[in-house]
C-alpha cells in the first residue's frame, strides 16, 4: 500500500521518496499521456497503452477509472498512483518543506469539524443553583473544508507525447509537477481572499514594515498562543537571502537561498512566491489541510491561451498539432487562528531581483 511520504527537513528534497512512489507517480502521468494521445477516448487510450507497454501496464486500470469520471462526472477517491503524484508535488513545494519542519492539522474534505464558538460563555454559579444558558447561542459550531482543485495545463507537440519510453513520461511528469508547484505556492502566499472556486491564501492580508524587522515580527507573533511558538516557520524570497546576510541580519552558515535554514532563531524556508523584502510566517498546527491526490488527463478545449508575459496568444491544438496534458490537484486549507499565517512587507533590507532576458523571436525578413 502506498502511503504518505515522510522524512526530515534537508533542503528542497525535504522528504525522502522511495523508488516505488516515484514509479507510481510516473504511472499516473503515463495514463494521462495516453488520454492526451487518444483525445480523451478511454477505449483507445487503453489500446494504445497495451500496444506501447503491454497488457499488464498498471496505467490501463487508471484509464478505466478515468472513464468512469468522464462518463458519470463523479470524482472517485484517489488511488495509490494519484496519491503518489500528489506526494511528489507537495514534497518539492513550499508547503512540503514547511510540513517537513512542523506538521499541518490534516483533515478530510467535507469532514464535519467541531470547534468551540466564539460566543461560548462560562458562568460562576452557587452550589445547587441552575446553570444559566444564553438563548440562540451555539456553544459549538461545525465547519467543513470543501473540495477545491488546482489545475495545471501543459502543452506539447503531438509527436512528442506519442513517443514511447520512460524518458517522455519523465519529462511530462516534471512539467506537470512544476506547473502545480508554482500554482500551489502562489495560492498559499499571494494574499488573495479567495472565492467560490478556491480557498483564501494563508497570507490573506499583509502588514507594512516599520524598518525594524525584529520589532515587526515580535508584534505579529505576540498574538499567537504561547504553546505554538516552537512550531512557527518563516518564509522569505530567495532574492532576500543575500541582502539578509550582507546586512548581518542572517548568518551565511545557517541560511542560504537554496535550502533555507534559520532566521532569528526560527526555521526558515525560501519561496519565490514571497515578494523580495517581505517575510511571511506560518504555524502549521493551526492550519487545517486536506489534499486528495493528483489526477492527470487531457483538456477537451480545441484552443489554448498562452500568456507570454508580453501578450496573450491563442493556439489551435488541431491546426498546430498540439496535445495538452492536464493535472488536477485537489487541495484545500483553513486557518484556525487569524495569526496562524501572515506577511510583513518591506520588512527586510532592500533587495534587487535581476530580470531574466526575454527570448527574441525571429521575424521573417529580419537579418
Amino acid at each position: 500500500m502506498l502511503g504518505r511520504v515522510t522524512g526530515t527537513p534537508s533542503g528542497p528534497d525535504a522528504m525522502t521518496v522511495s523508488p516505488e512512489l516515484n514509479r507510481a507517480a510516473t504511472v499516473a502521468v503515463r495514463a494521462g499521456r495516453a488520454l492526451a494521445v487518444c483525445q480523451n477516448d478511454p477505449a483507445s487510450a487503453r489500446a494504445w497503452l497495451a500496444a506501447q507497454s503491454g497488457a499488464n501496464d498498471p496505467a490501463i486500470a487508471i484509464v478505466s477509472r478515468a472513464a468512469s469520471v468522464i462518463t458519470t462526472g463523479v470524482i472517485e477517491p484517489p488511488d495509490d498512483y494519484a496519491r503518489a503524484l500528489a506526494d511528489a508535488v507537495i514534497r518539492r513545494s513550499a508547503l512540503g518543506r514547511i510540513e517537513a519542519i512542523a506538521p499541518f492539522y490534516r483533515v478530510e474534505f467535507n469532514e464535519p469539524l467541531m470547534r468551540a464558538s466564539d460566543d461560548a460563555t462560562g458562568f460562576w454559579i452557587q452550589e445547587g443553583m441552575e446553570i444559566p444558558a444564553l438563548e440562540g447561542i451555539d456553544a459549538f459550531v461545525i465547519s467543513r473544508i470543501p473540495v477545491t482543485k488546482i489545475g495545471a495545463l501543459t502543452v506539447f507537440s503531438d509527436e512528442f507525447v506519442q513517443r514511447a519510453g520512460p524518458r517522455t513520461d519523465a519529462v511530462i511528469r516534471r512539467c506537470v509537477e512544476n506547473a502545480l508547484i508554482r500554482r500551489l505556492d502562489a495560492s498559499l502566499l499571494d494574499g488573495q481572499t479567495g472565492d467560490a472556486s478556491r480557498p483564501p491564501s494563508l497570507i490573506d492580508s499583509t502588514t507594512s514594515g516599520t524598518g525594524n524587522a525584529a520589532e515587526d515580527l515580535g508584534a505579529a507573533f505576540s498574538t499567537l498562543p504561547e504553546e505554538y511558538g516552537d512550531a512557527l516557520v518563516l518564509v522569505v524570497s530567495p532574492w532576500s537571502v543575500p541582502a539578509l546576510i550582507g546586512s548581518g541580519a542572517a548568518d551565511a552558515a545557517t541560511l542560504n537561498a537554496r535550502t533555507g535554514g534559520l532566521l532569528s532563531g526560527f526555521p526558515c524556508v525560501v519561496s519565490a512566491a514571497v515578494p523580495p523584502g517581505a517575510v511571511a510566517w506560518i504555524v502549521p498546527p493551526l492550519i487545517q489541510l486536506a489534499d486528495y491526490g493528483v489526477t492527470v488527463g487531457t483538456s477537451t478545449a480545441p484552443v489554448v491561451r498562452v500568456d507570454t508575459g508580453d501578450e496573450i496568444e491563442l493556439h489551435s491544438c488541431w491546426q498546430e498539432n498540439l496535445a495538452t496534458v492536464r493535472g488536477m490537484f485537489h487541495v484545500g486549507w483553513r486557518k484556525l487562528e487569524p495569526a496562524a499565517a501572515g506577511m510583513i512587507v518591506n520588512a527586510l533590507p532592500a533587495t534587487i531581483r535581476p530580470l531574466a532576458p526575454k527570448a527574441k523571436r525571429t521575424v521573417s525578413g529580419e537579418n
